[in-house]
């Protein structure tokens, strides 16, 4: 039986079971471990939150990806595990903190995820918000007709 994460991709101990690679974020200094299959979403996402939204190069190092973990306190695999999930400039949008953006880069935040298909978990519903937190909402095939349709291609992976 194959673990699942919260959106209903496969999440493993081993990163290279679930194709994840470091991949470097045009623009940036930065690289964040994800799947292969959501790369082209997640790191041209990134990219656009660079230039649009906030420079994610500057300062301290606060952006991840993959990571095998349970979503705290709950018995669920985290996005992270399945590689499908990234946060950015962690330290500026702290974990259970909201309003960390202006309402103008709420909007134009709000506008790129959904552009992406990406939910940002400063639109959680219930329970605490995570700003800093944006992950993968599709399934796979979804994914790789978004990526299709947009013309996405796969980022280069950081050696």
């Amino acid at each position: 039986m194959s673990l699942k994460s919260q959106n209903g991709w496969t999440a493993s101990d081993d990163r290279n079971a679930i194709g994840v690679k470091n991949f470097i974020v045009p623009g940036t200094t930065r690289h964040f471990a994800v799947a292969s299959a959501v790369a082209p979403i997640l790191i041209n996402f990134a990219a656009e939150f660079h230039k649009k939204i906030s420079k994610i190069d500057v300062g301290t190092y606060d952006d991840w990806g993959y990571n095998f973990a349970l979503i705290p306190n709950q018995k669920d695999y985290s996005n992270h595990a399945s590689g499908t999930a990234i946060d950015i400039d962690a330290t500026l949008h702290p974990w259970k903190k909201s309003g960390t953006f202006s309402i103008k880069k709420t909007i134009k935040l709000r506008r790129i995820a959904k552009k992406y298909g990406i939910r940002w978990g400063g639109d959680y519903k219930s329970g605490w918000k995570d700003e800093m937190h944006f992950e993968i909402i599709e399934t796979p095939s979804q994914v790789k007709a978004r990526i299709a349709k947009m013309k996405l291609t796969t980022p280069k992976v950081r050696k």
